[in-house]
């Protein structure tokens, strides 16, 4: 993967909490633990996003008079009737 520099202001305190977790957990440095840590805020964002969305559309599904248990029914019955026609 490629990299990108970006220079970013902590504060001290922050500073030596990062060191010593890092230390604790194994990471080979700072950087490498702010790298991981990062990624893992993304990926916890990602999932909200997602949570959010499926809300909306169990909301939406809601609305129509639908349950999500009637709509999944629904799903799997359409698919068993097309593996079964073809």
């Amino acid at each position: 993967r490629g990299k990108m520099s970006l220079t970013i202001t902590i504060q001290d305190d922050l500073v030596e909490k990062i060191k010593k977790i890092a230390e604790e957990g194994g990471f080979e440095n700072a950087e490498e633990f702010i790298s991981a840590a990062i990624e893992q805020k993304l990926l916890e964002i990602k999932k909200e996003k997602f949570y959010h969305l499926t809300d909306d559309i169990r909301a939406g599904i809601e609305k129509q008079g639908y349950t999500v248990t009637q709509i999944i029914d629904e799903i799997e019955r359409l698919r068993h009737e097309d593996h079964h026609s073809g």
